[in-house]
């Protein structure tokens, strides 16, 4: 039903007695912080659904006014709303003045629980597969109708709203379709209450997300030209090298130049001989100046907002282990700080308020000896002791070997692979494996117990009740150690997370950024110790594990200038 002024006031009263609603939200595009608006809302209520038209080129659209009446409707505290991927619609829902909700239920998560290794997670991928052809039956449509104007799906704001309407309105028909076949079987696997807790950490990242990192758009600008004079200076070094033109962005001319079948990287950096060394080293720093202005600066100015702040993308579902992935722009993979690669120091801290970072130390570590109830691990863990010189010590290796085997080890790491890491033969890497496993016998007993775990039973499960599937060719058995140790982490950082968010006062410490197993947060000035205790109070805080979870603290205004904090 398309919603006109003669009959909101009916739908709204109906909206307003049921729960839940299935909501999902047409767009003028996919950014809210650039420009992209709301054009229409669909509501399930019941039985009926609902079209709201506000912003369609063409035919009729609702007041703006009746968009603060439907807003508040879509914010209660009381209900609980159900969307696909609904952290997207929660965004511009808030851009355009609705405070987010306390209670979501997202039916991608319910995917991503019940098969993390679904080839994607699109509403109508899923539809098709679990409920039938039928669900992506008005998508067709609305298709069909787009290409007849020369338009593509980008564009539906243009189209009136009845050739809009059947197709919004089948999506929520859609969504509350997959979200009761996944009630069922979420129940059936005991994870359920798992599904509550995942969809209200997405309503956790979605504020991460509208908080976003702020940076110095000056200093970005500075670094950016610094980078094209080096780019520059580069080029004709190189080029004065040659002897001639030459085009140092082209790896078939490279490889002429050098006399090489490949330039990749680490062929380049293991060059022996001088004159060859030093070509190589200035196609390295050259390839280094190119990635940080087209890859860093130049992206950042590009999608940061109004107020100098980005937004990244935040995905639940973007890994198997439910780690969070990060996109436009992905600041998971910010480089170490050098000369070249100054990018963390453009993220600045916002006026009144203070960066903090808690990083989990040794994560995986702990977590992968606490299932292998590894004792001589365990014990050197709970003793505090540098673990790596410790295992250096006890296997009369070099430290190095013995810090790379200690962070190898719980993935399953093969001869061939650690080999490759070491610089070293298959026969050195597979002494050192043996001789590792006779020291800390319990992670090799690990691995063989969850890959049989995986084998037979086809799932491993985490101490919070997730899952971890093999039921396809890609979710190899042989990983299943691997899976478990990265997937607790992940869930550690999770729970933390969700309780940071409930505990602690959300006006002194915004939680902005996840960074595999560390957390950024911003916090009032002055407050940044009792913050930190508070936050390691809780992320430390894990009962279901036998060995200590231990976190590390960095304070500071400027992302790349942190330093570490004694509590």
């Amino acid at each position: 039903m398309i919603i006109t002024p003669l009959n909101f006031d009916k739908a709204i009263q109906h909206i307003k007695q049921t729960n839940p609603l299935f909501v999902d939200l047409e767009t003028t595009g996919l950014s809210p912080y650039n420009g992209d608006k709301i054009c229409g809302v669909a509501i399930m209520a019941e039985e009926e659904t609902y079209y709201f038209p506000f912003r369609h080129a063409i035919g009729e659209n609702l007041d703006q006014k009746y968009f603060g009446l439907l807003g508040k409707e879509l914010c209660r505290p009381d209900k609980i709303y159900i969307g696909h991927n609904y952290k997207f619609d929660l965004k511009f829902l808030r851009k355009e003045g609705v405070p987010l909700p306390e209670k979501i239920l997202d039916t991608m998560i319910g995917a991503h629980l019940l098969n993390e290794n679904e080839d994607n997670f699109k509403l109508k991928t899923l539809s098709d597969k679990y409920l039938g052809d039928w669900a992506s039956s008005e998508e067709k449509t609305l298709k069909e109708k787009l290409e007849h104007y020369g338009y593509d799906k980008g564009d539906i704001y243009i189209l009136h709203p009845k050739d809009v309407a059947p197709y919004a309105e089948q999506d929520v028909r859609i969504t509350k379709g997959l979200f009761e076949y996944q009630v069922l079987h979420l129940k059936r696997e005991k994870t359920f209450d798992l599904f509550k807790e995942v969809s209200k950490f997405s309503l956790v990242i979605t504020q991460m997300e509208i908080y976003g990192m702020k940076v110095d758009s000056e200093l970005i600008e500075k670094y950016r030209w610094e980078a094209k004079e080096n780019i520059d200076r580069v080029c004709k070094d190189i080029r004065a090298m040659h002897g001639g033109d030459i085009n140092p962005g082209s790896p078939i001319q490279l490889q002429r130049w050098l006399g090489l079948k490949s330039t990749a990287k680490k062929v380049l950096e293991n060059l022996k001989g001088k004159k060859i060394k030093e070509k190589a080293d200035a196609v390295l720093e050259y390839r280094s100046w190119c990635k940080v202005n087209n890859l860093y600066y130049s992206k950042f100015l590009k999608l940061k907002d109004e107020n100098d702040v980005l937004h990244p993308n935040l995905l639940v579902t973007g890994t198997i282990s439910g780690r969070l992935s990060c996109s436009s722009p992905n600041l998971q993979q910010i480089p170490r700080y050098s000369n070249i690669y100054k990018v963390k120091d453009v993220f600045i801290a916002r006026p009144g308020f203070s960066f903090l970072e808690i990083d989990y130390s040794q994560a995986e570590i702990r977590t992968g000896s606490h299932y292998a109830q590894e004792s001589s691990m365990i014990k050197l863990l709970k003793s505090g002791v540098d673990i790596h010189s410790a295992t250096s010590e006890e296997m009369q290796i070099d430290r190095f070997v013995a810090k790379t085997l200690n962070f190898s080890i719980i993935y399953g790491i093969g001869p061939k692979t650690l080999a490759k890491n070491l610089d070293i033969t298959e026969a050195e890497a597979l002494f050192y494996l043996r001789k590792y496993h006779r020291a800390y016998p319990g992670f090799k007993r690990l691995s063989i117990k969850a890959e049989k775990t995986a084998k037979n039973r086809r799932f491993i499960k985490l101490f919070t009740g997730r899952r971890r599937h093999y039921n396809c060719e890609k979710a190899e058995t042989y990983k299943a150690i691997s899976n478990l140790v990265q997937g607790a982490a992940a869930e550690m950082l999770r729970v933390s997370i969700n309780r940071i968010w409930d505990e602690l006062d959300r006006n002194k410490i915004r939680i902005l950024l996840c960074v595999h197993d560390s957390i950024i947060c911003e916090v009032t000035e002055g407050f940044e110790k009792e913050a930190a205790k508070q936050i390691t109070d809780i992320m430390n805080d894990q009962p279901w594990c036998s060995v200590p979870i231990k976190s590390d603290v960095k304070v500071g205004k400027v992302w790349g200038q942190m330093r570490e904090m004694e509590l």
